[in-house]
This record gives C-alpha cells, structure tokens and sequence, in this order.
C-alpha cells in the first residue's frame, strides 16, 4: 500500500517489472544460462545446476514437516511460525527462478541459499547424536552398534570443522586466482570475469585533456562509450550512454543501430546532429568501423589508447586542433613503443596492478590492429601469448594478426583450445581454418568434437553436412 503512493500509482509500482521490455539492445547479463550454454561454458555456468539442484532440495526438506498435514494445519503451522519458514521457502523459489531466467540473478541464487543451507545442515547434524544421550556410554549393544554410534559422534565433532577448512581452503584458492589474473585470462567472453586489481583513473580522462585543448563537440559515441564521454565532457550531455532503458526503442532500432552500420542513416544523423567528433570504443564498434572512418577523408584520427579511437570531423573550424593533434603513422608507431615498453615492465608490477596493466596491454594490441598497424602488433601479440598461454583475448588476436610464416604456430595454439574448448568460437574458427587449408576430414572430426561440449549450439547445429 506505502509503494502506491508515487505520482505514477499503480503504474509506478508496476513500473520495475516492465523495465526489461524497453530495452531493445542484447544486454549479456540479461540473458539465460541456456543461451550462455549455446557458446561458452565458465565456473558459474557450471555450477548453476548443481546450485539448483540444492536449492530445490532445501525447498523440498523446508516443505517437508507440512507433506501430511491437513490445510487446516498447514495454515496454522505458517501462523505460528509468523510466515519465516513458508516465506525463506518462497524467496528461495523466486531466486531460483529469477537465475535461469537471467544470468545476473545466479549470485542472488546462492546469497539466497547460503542461509537456507545452513539452517538444514545444522538440522542434519544434531541428528548424527541426539541430544542429550550419553556418548561415552551406550548400555548393553551390540559391539558393532557401539562402533557406529562412535563414529556417528567422532564425524559430529570433525565433520563441521573439516567443511571449514574445505571452505575456507577454496576461497584463498579462488582469491588468489582472481588477484593474479588467472580467471580473468582463461574464460572467455561474452561473460569474460574483469580483471581484478588498482586501477589508474588518469588513463579513463583522455577526452577530458583533449576537451581542455580545443576537441570539438558534439561528440558521437557508442554504447560501451557514451557515459565516459558524459563523466569527460560534463556538464555537457553525450549522444547515448549506458543505460538502455534510457532510449526508447525506436532510438536503438531506428538510428543507433543502423548509424553503425555507417550507411544512409549515419550521414542523415551527421546532417540533423552536426556531430563533430566521434569518441567511440574499439571493443565495441570493432575494427570496420574504426577502418571505415580512417579511409574517409572526412576524418581524421586524432587520439587512439586501450579504449578510446577518436576522430575529429575535418573542417577549416578544426583545422586548428586538427594540426596539433594529428595521429598519422609515426603517432601510432609512438604508441606500439610504449605497448611494447609497458609489456617488458609487467613483470615488475605490484601484483594488485599487474593484470590490470596486462588488460590494457591486451586492448592497446587490438587497437594497432584496428587501424592496421598489424607488423607492429604481431612481436606484441606472441610475446604476450608467451607470457600467458592461456589468455584467451590473445588467442583471439594470434588469429587476426599472424604473418604468413607463424600460421603453423598459430594453427598449433587453435587446436589444443579446440580440442578442449571453452567457447564454441574456438571449435568454429579451427574448423573455418582446417577447411581453408582443404583439409576437410578433419574439419568435421573438430565439429563432431565440438557439438559434444556445445550440443546447444545454433552455428555448430548448422553444420549439418558435418
């Protein structure tokens, strides 16, 4: 009744359970397990069943004392209780539900759980001995009841400290694993863990300096983007921001999607908006964008980093800014120095930085091969493959930015991740590789492999000649 009383009434209070329905953008953590499984597989993922499966065995024990009785005993029972165990009952089921209906909802699952859990394992365990009997003494038994009963309250003492132990074992174990980088590196994306560590805030304020010298707006930015570009250019507003639920739908299908596309709709925008920068993310707009813009002579590059491409519109109004700030190929040789200078300094960072430097170092690769400095970004890319066998963003750029002599070498590091893959991408883009080299046969031997870790998979499903 109290949440009724907003300027909106009922449709206020409702207004929470329709705000998914507006956002018309493939957001990653709204999506199901079910879809996840169809191309990657990760800790969580794998652990959401198991995760389920207690859960609703904690639900079905919570229910347990209610099975026989009438409804008028159930009823009574739930008024004694003051509605505590029928509503953790509850709560648990909507957790349960809410997780297989969106990823972001699986850590909501197991807070959920954690209370439930313990209450019945607690029960479990004060029935191994009951209380108040004797443990030292048992009358006139059998030897062999004597030996159980002593077991019984030998593991009642043990037991709770070995889970201990276990828990507490697991936890540095995984602590550490996040610190080092070690998760972060290893499972792929869409659902990649970021990397874990202190980060630098200077190196997020590049529009800002720019904005100090002269850079001119409005500014265009894309969806991973668009609210750094606000946090920089405040007070002034950005074209979108992250925040779907902000636009409406018509926004996203009608002009955001197709001005990517950088067709017809991009230049009626660029009429009707004057944009006269472009701030946009590398990993989200991707390398034909970036391409596409650099072959344009409308434009020209101005800064580029581990996040950011931007350009500014070539105009006589910016040709001032244009001339002091021309990122042409003796820039973006500039910029691979000091990749390759803060690769061979990663070793001496604290380890609460280290991988957060090698994230960006990841980044500021794929940004060389955007703008197709790819003879400078290939030495990077093996030494850091090197370094990290298993960083999974640099098997990624192995693929793309390999000269003619290293595909063996390259071809090498694809089949193992094929073999045992943590994506579908991996088994599809080795099979695409094997067909190039006309070797067939073992394509489909990779595929068949392939659809037994993701029988889910709509692109592996296609594969039917396979």
């Amino acid at each position: 009744a109290v949440s009724l009383l907003n300027p909106n009434g009922w449709r206020g209070l409702l207004y929470p359970l329709s705000i998914f329905g507006n956002y018309c953008l493939a957001i990653t953590e709204n999506a199901s397990p079910l879809s996840y499984w169809e191309t990657v597989l990760n800790p969580m993922l794998a652990t959401l069943p198991l995760l389920s499966l207690v859960a609703l065995l904690v639900f079905w024990r919570a229910l347990l004392p209610c099975r026989s009785a009438t409804p008028l005993a159930r009823f009574s029972g739930i008024i004694a209780s003051r509605g505590e165990a029928p509503t953790g009952s509850l709560i648990l089921l909507v957790a349960l539900f809410a997780a297989w209906g969106m990823l972001r909802s699986a850590p909501l699952l197991a807070l959920t759980l954690l209370p439930a859990l313990g209450l019945c394992l607690g029960i479990a365990s004060s029935k191994v001995a009951p209380k108040g009997q004797n443990n030292s003494s048992f009358g006139h038994i059998s030897l062999w009841t004597h030996f159980i009963k002593c077991v019984h309250v030998f593991l009642k003492d043990l037991l709770p400290w070995m889970g201990i132990i276990l828990v507490i074992t697991i936890n540095l174990w995984l602590a550490w694993a996040v610190v080092e980088g070690a998760y972060a590196r290893v499972f792929p994306s869409p659902i990649g863990p970021t990397p874990f560590g202190f980060d630098d805030e200077s190196r997020y304020m590049a529009l800002r300096r720019l904005r100090e010298e002269g850079l001119p707006a409005p500014v265009f930015s894309d969806y991973n983007s668009g609210s750094l570009v606000e946090y920089n250019f405040y007070p002034e507003p950005g074209y979108v921001d992250n925040r779907p639920e902000a636009f409406p739908a018509e926004f996203w299908q009608q002009e955001y999607g197709p001005a990517l596309a950088l067709g017809a709709v991009w230049e009626e925008m660029l009429a009707r908006r004057n944009f006269q920068t472009v701030a946009v993310s590398i990993p989200g707009v991707k390398e034909g964008f970036i391409r596409t813009l650099l072959a344009d002579s409308r434009w020209q590059l101005v800064h580029l980093d581990f996040f950011y491409a931007v350009f500014v519109r070539n105009t006589p109004a910016n040709r001032d800014f244009l001339r002091r700030h021309a990122f042409g190929p003796e820039q973006v040789r500039l910029f691979a120095g000091q990749t390759a200078q803060r690769l061979r300094d990663l070793s001496n960072a604290t380890l609460w930085r280290r991988q957060v430097l090698a994230d960006q170092i990841v980044y500021e690769i794929y940004a060389l091969i955007c703008v197709g400095a790819h003879e400078l970004a290939w030495p990077l890319v093996w030494e850091m493959h090197l370094r990290y066998p298993d960083y999974q963003l640099i098997h990624e750029l192995l693929r793309v930015s390999a000269p003619p002599y290293a595909f063996p070498a390259v071809m090498e590091v694809m089949a193992r991740r094929a073999r045992w893959p943590l994506a579908a991408k991996q088994v599809l883009d080795y099979g695409a590789a094997l067909e190039a080299q006309g070797r067939t046969d073992e394509a489909r031997a990779v595929y068949r492999r392939g659809k037994i870790f993701f029988p889910f998979s709509r692109e592996l499903q296609l594969l039917k000649r396979f």
